[in-house]
């Protein structure tokens, strides 16, 4: 795959941010392939035939998490992928090529997973240690 030019002016930035620490701490903290697991039993299967094709369980998770973890609306969470290519960056996702998550597809995920044992905020915060700053507040659902 071909980097673009903006891709490459944001991987060249000197500073690391503080958004750009919480990604790489979400990243290293957060079980993905684990996560999937539990949940993709779960999540709709659809080719397109029938409505629009599902959106892809891992990309949908790194939304619902980055939602939790921002306190971000649905609404808000679909904006903030468009307005930040930190966020971009963790989702994988390149503007150019891909479409993005829209609210309506988030408020789904969240109904499927988000009121159930397989909550996948609930599941991340119960895998860090005691104490962990890290951990989404009690009620940290951005809604």
């Amino acid at each position: 795959m071909q980097i673009t030019f903006a891709d490459a002016e944001f991987a060249s930035k000197k500073k690391q941010t503080r958004r750009d620490r919480l990604f790489a701490d979400l990243e290293s903290l957060v079980p993905w392939p684990v996560l999937e697991a539990v949940i993709e039993p779960h999540y709709p299967k659809t080719d397109g035939k029938q409505g629009r094709p599902a959106m892809g369980l891992s990309r949908m998770l790194r939304m619902y998490i980055l939602q939790q973890v921002m306190g971000f609306s649905d609404e808000g969470t679909e904006d903030a992928v468009y307005d930040s290519a930190a966020i971009q960056l963790f989702m994988g996702i390149d503007l150019g090529r891909d479409a993005v998550p829209d609210a309506t597809t988030l408020i789904a995920l969240s109904a499927t997973v988000g009121n159930s044992q397989y909550d996948p905020a609930n599941f991340c915060c119960s895998q860090l240690p005691a104490g962990d700053s890290r951990a989404i507040p009690e009620g940290g659902h951005g809604r």
